[in-house]
C-alpha cells in the first residue's frame, strides 16, 4: 500500500536485452484497462497515479525482436487520510 501518487517503477536490466516493454493496467492484469505502455531502454519509469489498484509488467526484447513473457507485479495507492 502506497501513500504517494508519484510512483517509480524499477526493474533489473537483462544481458542481451535491447529494450523493454512496460505496461501499466488498472485493477487487473488480464482484463485491466491499459493506462500506459512504453517501449524503453531504461530500467526506471516514474508516473503520477491516482488512488486505486494497479498491475504493472515488463518484458525484455532482444536485437532480433524476440521477447520474454511479462514479469508482473501489483500495487495499491491510497492517499486518503486515515
Amino acid at each position: 500500500l502506497l501513500k504517494t501518487k508519484s510512483v517509480t517503477f524499477t526493474w533489473n536490466k537483462l544481458n542481451k536485452s535491447a529494450s523493454y516493454v512496460f505496461q501499466l493496467k488498472a485493477n487487473d492484469w488480464t482484463n485491466g484497462t491499459i493506462i500506459e505502455q512504453r517501449n524503453t531502454t531504461d530500467s526506471t519509469l516514474t508516473f503520477e497515479l491516482g488512488d486505486g489498484s494497479y498491475y504493472w509488467g515488463v518484458k525484455a526484447v532482444n536485437n532480433l525482436n524476440s521477447s520474454s513473457e511479462y514479469a508482473v507485479r501489483n500495487l495499491k495507492i491510497d492517499t486518503a487520510a486515515p
